[in-house]
């Protein structure tokens, strides 16, 4: 399982609300082009 799997599942898991897991494991929480919140690897 890759580092940004293991943050998802730790985000959701804890009932998505403490954002420190995504952004411990290279996840960024954002908005798209039409104003919707999407999740991206940071690179």
């Amino acid at each position: 399982m890759g580092k940004c799997d293991y943050g998802y599942i730790k985000w959701h898991t804890s009932g998505r609300k403490e954002n420190k897991y995504l952004d411990k494991n290279g996840i960024k929480y954002v908005a798209n082009a039409e104003g919707r919140a999407v999740f991206c690897r940071n690179l």
